[in-house]
């Protein structure tokens, strides 16, 4: 799928309306969808969630460094963050979404300060992941 595939159907969901970077944000959405469908181990709540997190994560210009290409050949990178993923069983929606948001700028702070020498070029972002058994976030880079 080329990036005027990806970035079409992303449209669709509405999430690129307001992003001044569309091909950068459809790129990491899609990232995301792929790193759900191939992670076996992903907790089902952090699946639920992921998504919607990382278009908070990425739709802000500070985040546009960000993208991926869909090298296959490339070798990624895997960052344990420090922000944990602390969601509760039972949670009602208002604060999932809450949740979400404090997760997603708390990322952003980390990233921020993580690539704050890399952010004049690209950033090959391939998802984040967190297992089922523990409450770590990890992100996918190259």
């Amino acid at each position: 799928m080329n990036i005027e595939e990806i970035v079409e159907k992303w449209e669709k969901t509405k999430l690129l309306e307001h992003c001044s970077s569309k091909e950068n944000l459809a790129a990491c959405l899609e990232s995301q969808r792929l790193m759900n469908e191939r992670a076996k181990n992903m907790s089902a709540k952090f699946k639920r969630i992921s998504i919607p997190l990382t278009y908070r994560v990425f739709s802000y210009p500070a985040n546009n460094v960000f993208t991926n290409y869909f090298n296959e050949n490339t070798i990624f990178n895997a960052y344990m963050l420090k922000t944990k993923f602390n969601l509760s069983e039972n949670e009602s929606l208002n604060m999932e979404v809450s949740y979400v948001e404090q997760l997603a700028n708390d990322l952003k702070v980390e990233l921020e300060e993580m690539f704050k020498d890399n952010f004049q070029g690209q950033i090959q972002f391939d998802g984040f992941s967190c297992h089922s058994d523990d409450n770590n976030i990890v992100m996918f880079w190259a």
